[in-house]
């Protein structure tokens, strides 16, 4: 109307009705979903930290508590390393955000994603060692190490130095553990004692657990 000249000012303008596109009023519901959720998670957190953590603490001292920070890879059926290795890269641990995490769940060993990938059958992985020691060094905790069959035993030894307190493997214990299986079912087909199968697995498993004592360097500290 201003450019009508019509001597009136407007000051405040009202929508009674508002029938906005389809696909913008999807958008803007996820929006506010998001922001819901994102709420939702966060009233939980604190009341798992204000209540539970400290439960835990007054009624079992002696428990132990370990969480994760940042997204630790996982090998998909299809996954070729090269692809693995970069999508682990954008979920690492930050090691500023660590200290704030560590000092709002008031945990014991702290699970950082550094660069290892679950379920790798063959240890590609690579760690980040400099963020394992800064994450370290910034927040004082032991760090533990998940998904440590993604990664070679010299990428393990070095993580160790820089700083890893406790290493995860499944992937390797598994794997051995069904190759003596498939190897005992092959060679005699015709057997149906269970235990003549998995007794020998069983023994595989017990082999590569023993080889990792070595190589952590745990021998004989238990």
């Amino acid at each position: 109307m201003d450019s009508y000249s019509s001597g009136l000012r407007i000051i405040e303008v009202k929508l009674q009705t508002v029938r906005p596109p389809e696909e913008v009023a999807a958008a803007f519901n996820d929006v506010v979903s998001a922001k819901e959720d994102k709420e939702r998670y966060i009233k939980e957190a604190d009341g798992y930290r204000e209540d539970i953590i400290p439960k835990a603490r007054g009624k079992a001292e002696r428990i132990i508590r370990e969480a994760e920070l940042g997204q630790i890879g996982k090998m998909g059926d299809s996954d070729e390393p090269g692809v693995a290795l970069e999508r682990v890269k954008e979920s690492m641990a930050v090691p500023e955000e660590a200290v704030k995490f560590v000092e709002l769940t008031e945990i014991d060993f702290l699970a950082a994603a550094v660069g290892t990938i679950h379920g790798c059958r063959t240890p590609f992985a690579k760690l980040d060692i400099p963020r394992i020691e800064r994450i370290r060094e910034l927040t004082g905790v032991p760090l533990v190490l998940h998904g440590a069959s993604g990664a070679n035993d010299e990428e393990i030894k070095k993580g160790i130095t820089a700083g890893i307190c406790k290493i995860n493997i499944d992937t390797r214990i598994r794997m051995k553990f069904t190759e003596k299986m498939r190897e005992i079912i092959k060679t005699n087909p015709e057997e149906i004692d269970p235990r003549k199968i998995l007794g020998p697995a069983k023994e595989a498993a017990k082999e590569i657990i023993r080889d990792r004592i070595r190589v952590f360097g745990c021998n004989g500290k238990a």
